[in-house]
């Protein structure tokens, strides 16, 4: 019986499957490495605004992290449009975890302990979580997704 496909296009079809998969994989990697300079540049920043409190110390922390962002975020639209599957979930409930420890750190330190080494120091590294556990997960699935 015949489906209506040759070899030839089924070839095809695979082959372009394969370069799609790849592409998405690619993403998906781009991504972690994305989320983990995010993880990075929210312990700096963090740190920064915690033990030198201090309103010069706000603006250039702010718009040195906005700005970094800011290009992370440019560099990755220009990389490709695919994305892995699960992607925005992913990045939805890191930039949710993010914010809330974030907005908590700040807002408990900024009051109780400005300046304060041992409030600042684990706060910042708390800050950096979840992206960095986002950044794992991605590498995860697109290494998994390769496998198959």
């Amino acid at each position: 019986m015949n489906d209506g496909i040759s070899r030839g296009e089924a070839r095809t079809a695979l082959t372009t499957a394969g370069v799609i998969d790849a592409k998405v994989r690619a993403t998906g990697r781009w991504y972690a490495s994305w989320a983990a300079c995010y993880a990075v540049l929210t312990a700096g920043c963090t740190a920064v605004l915690g033990l030198f409190p201090g309103p010069g110390v706000i603006v250039v922390a702010t718009l040195t992290w906005a700005s970094a962002i800011a290009l992370l975020t440019a560099l990755a639209q220009r990389r490709s449009a695919t994305v892995p599957r699960g992607q925005g979930r992913r990045h939805g409930m890191m930039i949710l975890a993010w914010a809330l420890l974030y907005g908590a750190v700040l807002l408990i330190g900024l009051y109780l302990f400005p300046g304060e080494p041992a409030w600042w120091i684990p706060g910042a590294l708390l800050t950096a979580v979840p992206p960095a556990v986002a950044a794992w997960q991605t590498l995860r699935a697109t290494t998994e997704a390769g496998r198959r």
